[in-house]
């Protein structure tokens, strides 16, 4: 079963692209080819990440040959060839699409290596509130220059953090007497304090309960700034580091 999937999606201040073609057989045991040796190895391994996760979601027991991968010098993001590869498997076997978000931990490093030197335009948090308290922020995005907002959430299936490129929601109610409101990140909110600032480095966390392939926090050091992005509970919590 022969699949393939065109990422491509354009604003007015960013673009994503990534083509990517798949051959989806039966076999006695899961497994995968990247068969594109023109690959780049964070391309290849972006892929061959998505190749094993599609797997988990498909019937029975099945072999991924990827054979070709087509990006963009300008406009690919491992988190691109990612989405791609998932979405090209589940069209081979005429399935509807699954969850898309990057909760491995090198897509999470690459993701945010990839956007170095780049300068964060803004943060948007959507913030959980019930009967006029704050409970928390439960969604967190990253606007940088020229890239498809990161957003970064609280993984249902645990304890840990989770990562889709798409843009923020409205203002929404939640249960009864909850709401979800969304909106700019204000000072004295650590996350407005590094606006403005460009990315020099981010490191990636597992938790001391983390599985090894997933990752509980996120630590980004910019020219304005540092701040830990973690997980505690159902939401997300922001923590100023202080800076050398």
């Amino acid at each position: 079963m022969k699949g393939e999937f065109r990422l491509a999606r354009q604003t007015s201040s960013w673009a994503q692209f990534a083509l990517v073609e798949v051959d989806v057989v039966p076999a006695g045991r899961d497994g995968m080819t990247l068969a594109d040796d023109r690959t780049v190895a964070a391309v290849g391994q972006a892929a061959t990440i998505a190749a094993w996760v599609a797997l988990g979601t498909l019937p029975g027991s099945n072999h991924i040959t990827i054979a070709s991968i087509l990006t963009s010098s300008v406009d690919t993001n491992c988190s691109d060839v990612f989405e791609a590869t998932l979405k090209a498997v589940w069209c081979a076997y005429g399935m509807p699409d699954h969850d898309v978000s990057l909760r491995h931990p090198w897509l999470a490093e690459q993701v945010f290596a990839e956007l170095r030197g780049r300068t964060l335009l803004g943060v948007t948090a959507g913030r959980y509130w019930f009967k006029g308290r704050l409970f928390g922020e439960v969604n967190i995005w990253l606007h940088f220059a020229y890239q498809a907002p990161i957003r970064l959430d609280v993984d249902p299936l645990g304890a840990t953090m989770a990562m889709t490129r798409d843009a923020p929601y409205q203002t929404r109610a939640a249960g009864s007497s909850g709401e979800l409101r969304v909106g700019p990140a204000q000072p004295p909110d650590p996350l407005a304090t590094i606006v403005g600032g460009q990315l020099l480095s981010s490191t990636v966390l597992a938790a001391p309960t983390t599985p090894p392939d997933r990752y509980g926090a996120i630590m980004l050091s910019l020219t304005t700034g540092q701040v830990l992005i973690g997980v505690d509970g159902d939401r997300l919590v922001v923590h100023p580091c202080p800076t050398r």
